[in-house]
Order: C-alpha cells, then structure tokens, then sequence
C-alpha cells in the first residue's frame, strides 16, 4: 500500500484531525478505510514512508445505513466514523 495520498478528506477521531489515506471500500455491512494524523505521517517521514500495517494509524469505519442507495455519497453517515488505532 504505498500509493497513500492525502485527497479523500479528514474525519475527527477524539478531536483530531485524521486523513483519509484511501478511498473507502465495501465490507460486508461497512465501508473501511486506512486514515492517519498528520502528526504520524510526519512520524513516519512522509506519506512515501509509511508501510502499512507497521506504522501507527487508524482504521476507519462507516456503517452502511441505506444499502440501496445509488450514490456512494448516501449510503453511511460519513461523520459517524469508527475508528480504532492500530500500532
């Protein structure tokens, strides 16, 4: 996974600020996504830097609340995230 980049967005996690690193993807009843502060990416040394799992981040979730929805956009409640950090 080293295409990360910083162009889907941030979410708050316990009042940070946490970059969306991918776009996010079906599974099973959620979405995922791979997310990290801009503090760990500066840990790291830089997006180029990070191998995931290895380096601290933050996997994300968003609950899939209307399955038959057509758009993306309408399908979760994009700021109703959960997140856990994985180190």
């Amino acid at each position: 996974m080293n295409n990360l980049k910083k162009e889907y967005g941030t979410v708050m996690v316990d009042g940070m600020a946490v970059n969306i690193l991918q776009l996010p993807y079906i599974d099973g009843d959620v979405y995922k996504a791979v997310g990290m502060t801009d503090a760990q990416i500066e840990e790291a040394g830089g997006l180029g830097n990070v191998v995931l799992p290895c380096d601290a981040h933050y996997q994300l979730s968003w609950d899939i609340i209307n399955q038959d929805a057509e758009d993306e956009s309408e399908a979760c409640d994009w700021d109703a995230v959960a997140a856990t950090l994985c180190e």
